[in-house]
C-alpha cells in the first residue's frame, strides 16, 4: 500500500508516484553538507525542478517505525526508501480505519533572511550579527579568511513542529492508539527533512510537505484495537498558491444536507475517516460553481463549523470572528497562528459561533490549514443565494446582528481565550490542550440560553485584551507577551494594503495575515514568537535512528522485582508439586519500559 497525499488544496492534490529521475545528494554524504548545500537558492541544486511534479512525486526517503503488544514499546524506526508499506487483507487500518495524520511543511529560508540575521527561534551568535562576505570573498581560496568571516547559510525551518507533535499525541489517544511521544515525533521529523534537504523548494516557490501517519497495520478481524501500529513520515515538495504575494479568493458552498463531524464525535481529531467523506459534498459544490464546502453544526444547522480541511474567519470591521474549536471542529495550528498576529496587528480576535446571516453581511471571509496557509473567500453560497465579498466594510457591517447558542468568548492579542471566560469555547479553554474531544463537547454540551443580539461595535467594546489563558484546543507551549516594539515590527511587516490594491474577493486582513505569516515561515519577518524552528543537520540520513533512546522509561524497583521474582519461583514450586498440570506464567521481570507507551489488547469476544 503506497500512502498519498489528501488535501483540498490544489497544491498538494498528490497521487502516489516513483519517485522522479532526479534524485537528492547520496545518502552517504555527510548530512550537515547535504543540508547547507541544499540551503542555498542562488547556487546549482542536484534537484531539477524542471523535472518534478509540485505535489505528486514525492521525496525519496520516509521513516518507519513499529509498535507491538509484545514490546509495549516503539523500535528505533528506519529512515528507508520511499516505497510500497506491506499490509496484510486482515490489516486494521483496511477494515477499520484506525489511523490518523498530521500536515507540517519545511521552508527553505530565504537568503536575504539568512543574510540579515541568523533564525529567529536562535540567539543571536556573533557570527551571525556580522554582514556576511562579498560573493568574491566567499569564493576565495583562503581558507582562513573565510572562517574569520563565515557567510550565514540559509536554513530550513519547520513551523510549530511541536505543536503538530501534541495534537499527534491526542489524536492517538483519541482513537484508542498508543501515542507517539512528542519526542519521538519531533526527531522523525527532522530526520526526514534532513534526509530529504535537496527536496525543500528554493524560498517563496514551494515547501516541502510533511506528512506523519499513524495506522493500525496488525491483522485483526473483530472491531477493537489492533496488535500493532507502524508509524510513518514521509514528505511530498509542493508549491507556493500565491503568484507574487497576491492570493486569489474562491467560492464556497455553504453545505444545506451534509455535515462534516457530529457533536462528541471525532471532528477534533485528525481521523483518517473524517475526510474522505468530504469529497461527495465538494463534488456538489463544484457543481454548483464551488470550489469546496462550509459545513453547519450537526445539532442545530445554524452555525458555521470548518471547511473540508480548513477552519474559516469571518471580519465585520476590526473584529475578526472564528467558530470556537470544542470538540467537532478541528483545532488547526495555522488557525491558532492567525488569531494571535491578528491580535497582535490590533485586530479584536474572537472565538464565537457565526451563524449563516451572520457569514453572510460579513466584511471578508477566508479559511485557513497548513496547505492553503490564509485563503479568501470570495463568495458564499447558501441554498441558491449568493453572496460576493469585496473585501472593505459594508454600510451594514455596523448593524449587522449575532445570535449565538453560547456567550461570545474574547480572544487575547495572543490569540488565546481566557480561562475565565464562559460558554462553549471556555469549556474547551479550561479543560486546557490535554482535554479528549468528548470531554469538551460535554462541556459544551450544558444548557444555554441565546445571548442577545449584538453588533460588530459592541463585539469591539466588549471584547478583552488580556494576555493569559490557553486557546481550546491550542496545542500551545505558552503565551508569548509582545514587546511595542515587537508589535511595531509585525505591523511594519504587514502594512494594511492600498484601497483598490487588492484582486476581488481579498480582503485586507486576509492579504495582511498571509502575508506577516508567510513572511515568518520563510524567515523573512522576525519571529517573535519562535514558532520557526530550524532543521537539525547534524544527524543521520539513512539507515537506523534508534529513536526509542529518546524515550523515558520507567525501572521496576529493585525490592519490587525481588518479591515478584520469588514470588513466580513459589507458583512454579506450587504447579510443579501438582503435575505441572497448569501453566504459570512468570509474574516479575524487571528491566526497563516505555512509560508512554501501553499495552493494546483483543477484544475478549474474539479470544
Amino acid at each position: 500500500m503506497s500512502p498519498s497525499i489528501c488535501s483540498t488544496s490544489s497544491e498538494a492534490d498528490a497521487v502516489p508516484a516513483p519517485a522522479p529521475a532526479a534524485g537528492p545528494a547520496p545518502n552517504g554524504q555527510r548530512a550537515g553538507n547535504t543540508g547547507q548545500a541544499a540551503c542555498s537558492t542562488s547556487g546549482r541544486s542536484p534537484v531539477d525542478w524542471s523535472k518534478v511534479r509540485l505535489g505528486v512525486d514525492p521525496a525519496p526517503t520516509m521513516f518507519v517505525a513499529n509498535w507491538s503488544a509484545e514490546s509495549c514499546c516503539w523500535d528505533g524506526g528506519q529512515l528507508v526508501p520511499y516505497g510500497p508499506l506491506q499490509l496484510l487483507p486482515a490489516a486494521q487500518v483496511l477494515n477499520y480505519g484506525q489511523s490518523i495524520f498530521e500536515g507540517m511543511k519545511a521552508y527553505r529560508q530565504a537568503d536575504s533572511a539568512a543574510a540579515a540575521a541568523p533564525a529567529a527561534a536562535e540567539p543571536p551568535t556573533a557570527a551571525g550579527a556580522q554582514a556576511p562576505p562579498a560573493p568574491e570573498a566567499a569564493a576565495s581560496d583562503h581558507g582562513d579568511q573565510q572562517q574569520q568571516q563565515p557567510q550565514q547559510q540559509p536554513q530550513i525551518l519547520l513551523f510549530r513542529p511541536e505543536a503538530n507533535a501534541a495534537r499527534f499525541e491526542a489524536g492517538a489517544a483519541r482513537m484508542c492508539m498508543p501515542p507517539v511521544p512528542p519526542e519521538m515525533f519531533l526527531a522523525a521529523v527532522h530526520a526526514v527533512v534532513r534526509a530529504n534537504a535537496d527536496w525543500v523548494p528554493p524560498s517563496c516557490r514551494g515547501s516541502l510537505y510533511v506528512r506523519p501517519l499513524l495506522l493500525g497495520t496488525g491483522p485483526l478481524l473483530g472491531l477493537c484495537p489492533a496488535p500493532s501500529y507502524t508509524f510513518v513520515v514521509y514528505a511530498v515538495p509542493v508549491g507556493g498558491r500565491a503568484k507574487e504575494g497576491r492570493l486569489a479568493a474562491l467560492d464556497f458552498l455553504i453545505h444545506d444536507s451534509l455535515h462534516r463531524a457530529a457533536p462528541r464525535g471525532v471532528g477534533s481529531t485528525k481521523a483518517a475517516g473524517n475526510y474522505s467523506p468530504c469529497l461527495v459534498a465538494q463534488a456538489q459544490a463544484r457543481r454548483q460553481g464551488c470550489t469546496d464546502c462550509i459545513y453547519l453544526d450537526a445539532r442545530s444547522d445554524t452555525y458555521l463549523e470548518e471547511g473540508s480541511g480548513c477552519n474559516v474567519f469571518a471580519t465585520h470591521g476590526r473584529v475578526l470572528t472564528t467558530p470556537p474549536a470544542a470538540g467537532s471542529i478541528l483545532p488547526g495550528i495555522t488557525r491558532a497562528s492567525l488569531l494571535q498576529l491578528a491580535g497582535a496587528l490590533g485586530y479584536v480576535v474572537r472565538e464565537d459561533n457565526i451563524s449563516v446571516e451572520d457569514a453572510m453581511a460579513a466584511d471578508e471571509m477566508f479559511a485557513s490549514g497548513t496547505a492553503m496557509v490564509v485563503q479568501p473567500i470570495g463568495s458564499i453560497t447558501y441554498k441558491g443565494r449568493r453572496v460576493q465579498f469585496s473585501g472593505t466594510p459594508a454600510a451594514a457591517a455596523a448593524s449587522t446582528s449575532s445570535t449565538s447558542s453560547s456567550a461570545p468568548v474574547a480572544v487575547a492579542a495572543d490569540g488565546t481565550a481566557p480561562a475565565a471566560a464562559s460558554g462553549a469555547a471556555s469549556g474547551a479553554a479550561a479543560n486546557g490542550a490535554a482535554s479528549s474531544s468528548s470531554d469538551v463537547e460535554a462541556e459544551a454540551d450544558g444548557e444555554a440560553t441565546p445571548s442577545t443580539s449584538r453588533s460588530s461595535s459592541s463585539c469591539a467594546s466588549g471584547s478583552l485584551d488580556a494576555a493569559g489563558g490557553l486557546l481550546s484546543y491550542g496545542y500551545s507551549t505558552g503565551v508569548v507577551a509582545l514587546s511595542k516594539a515587537q508589535r511595531a515590527a509585525l505591523e511594519a511587516a504587514a502594512p494594511p494594503p492600498e484601497p483598490g490594491s487588492l484582486p476581488p474577493g481579498v480582503g485586507p486582513v486576509a492579504q495582511r495575515l498571509y502575508g506577516l505569516l508567510t513572511g515568518i515561515q520563510y524567515g523573512r519577518v522576525a519571529d517573535p514568537f519562535g514558532w520557526a524552528v530550524p532543521v537539525d543537520m547534524s544527524g543521520p540520513t539513512e539507515g537506523d535512528l534508534h529513536l526509542d533512546r529518546l524515550l523515558p522509561v520507567e525501572e521496576e524497583p529493585q525490592e519490587e522485582a525481588e518479591a515478584a521474582e520469588e514470588e513466580a519461583a513459589e507458583a512454579a514450586a506450587a504447579a510443579a508439586e501438582a503435575g505441572g498440570a497448569k501453566a504459570v506464567r512468570k509474574a516479575g521481570g524487571g528491566g526497563a519500559k516505555s512509560n508512554r507507551a501501553h499495552a493494546v489488547f483483543a477484544d475478549p469476544n474474539l479470544e
